[in-house]
């Protein structure tokens, strides 16, 4: 299930935060600093996302099991040009929830948000060319590689592969 993140899911989003395994490679934070996992640290990020939604239509999700009871990680859609209905689409699932099928799912739902909720005409996806996982999670998604943005990451001088999809092409696959 993908909704807003709430004030009131601090102690579910603690549970998993505070479950995560160690760092498994570059794509992964690992645990967080225990600073970052005050209820006033929580309620920062929801305010910042609140800030970035007003200022250029940031939206902030969290991704829950079915029943509620459990948060996976977060999604994000925000605009590229909102004057195009051009988005972005990330996700983050906590390691601990890895291989369950839940970014598959979770991104899934974040198309379904993007172009039907929001009525975008164009949805991007960006990715390592490293991050083997992400690059599963897109080919469900059925997007089309366009290019490679080299050197994009100012940090560490990585490549960036872009993937993308047109309300045409996701309402015709959608039958």
């Amino acid at each position: 299930m993908v909704r807003n993140l709430l004030a009131s899911d601090y102690e579910i989003w603690l549970r998993t935060m505070t479950g995560r395994k160690p760092k498994v490679n570059r794509f992964d934070p690992g645990p967080l600093e225990h600073k970052a996992l005050t209820r006033d640290a929580f309620r920062k990020v929801l305010a910042r996302a609140r800030e970035k939604n007003r200022a250029n239509g940031f939206h902030l999700f969290g991704i829950f099991s079915r029943s509620g009871k459990c948060f996976y990680g977060t999604l994000d859609i925000f605009y590229l040009n909102a004057e195009l209905n051009w988005v972005n689409l990330g996700l983050e699932i906590s390691n601990n929830h890895w291989h369950k099928g839940i970014a598959s799912e979770a991104a899934k739902l974040g198309l379904e948000i993007a172009f039907s909720g929001m009525q975008v005409h164009r949805l991007e996806v960006g990715c390592d060319p490293e991050n083997v996982a992400s690059h599963k999670v897109i080919k469900k998604l059925g997007l089309n590689f366009e290019g490679m943005r080299k050197n994009f990451f100012p940090n560490n001088e990585s490549d960036l592969l872009v993937y993308a999809i047109s309300k045409p092409e996701y309402d015709a696959r959608q039958g």
